[in-house]
């Protein structure tokens, strides 16, 4: 009877898988950082013809790759920060109708099997900081 059928992965995050895109550096919130199981080493991918970049977890050794998360313990509710002016030219290159000025939110997909982040820059959206204030 369930012949046809797949098995449906959940993953289970707090909130969306975000990058904030700023002018010289990039942030990932923590919902990506739990996805990325507070991996300590990424490597970042770009698919130029389809205008997405990705953070897969690698290990130090591997190809490109970058330090990223430290132990839950020490990392916390804390974003990833990532200051490398080269890639974030790079990833801002693929869209040149975005403004040098501001910056920019790009929600990612999970990819369990890839143990990666992909993030689709065509879906960005101009990024404005919420104040959350209680009255």
């Amino acid at each position: 009877m369930l012949k046809d059928f797949t098995v449906i992965e959940i993953v289970k995050t707090i909130g969306p898988l975000t990058v904030i895109i700023e002018a010289n550096k990039l942030r990932f919130v923590k919902a990506v950082v739990e996805a990325m199981e507070y991996t300590p080493y990424v490597r970042y991918l770009m698919d130029n013809k389809g205008k997405r970049f990705a953070i897969q977890l690698c290990k130090e050794k591997d190809t490109q790759a970058v330090k990223f998360s430290k132990p839950v313990a020490e990392q916390g509710a804390k974003a990833v920060l990532y200051q490398n002016q080269e890639l974030v030219d790079v990833i801002r290159g693929l869209m040149p109708e975005w403004d040098a000025e501001k910056k920019y939110s790009v929600t990612g997909v999970y990819s369990k099997s890839d143990k990666a982040v992909v993030f689709d820059l065509k879906e960005a959206e101009e990024y404005t900081r919420r104040i959350n204030r209680y009255e």
